[in-house]
């Protein structure tokens, strides 16, 4: 029997940066042309069968609006990892990354 081991992903970042496009680019394949707003949060599943062993990644989006912020930490707590995302055409969301440093 393969072993099953599990990943909790965040993706992090200003409104409008692309964390909603850029997961579904990886768990469809293909690109939203009208990406909505995320709203608190939103949930994905990607299973990856590697050498009989399943890896399976649960990718958390989280919304980048201001009145959401204060929930972000109690997602990121416990991921084993956090994608921190900000648009190369406006540096200004760069600053918004400084947000999640600590």
């Amino acid at each position: 029997m393969s072993s099953i081991t599990q990943f909790k992903i965040i993706f992090l970042g200003d409104a409008g940066v692309g964390k909603s496009s850029l997961i579904h680019r990886y768990n469809t394949d293909s690109f939203l042309d009208r990406p909505e707003a995320t709203l608190g949060t939103a949930f994905f599943c990607k299973v990856i069968i590697r050498d009989g062993n399943v890896i399976k990644l649960n990718i958390w989006d989280t919304s980048g609006e201001e009145k959401y912020r204060s929930m972000t930490p109690m997602y990121y707590k416990d991921a084993d990892a956090a994608i921190l995302t900000y648009d190369l055409t406006d540096l200004r969301t760069l600053d918004g990354v400084e947000f999640y440093k600590d």
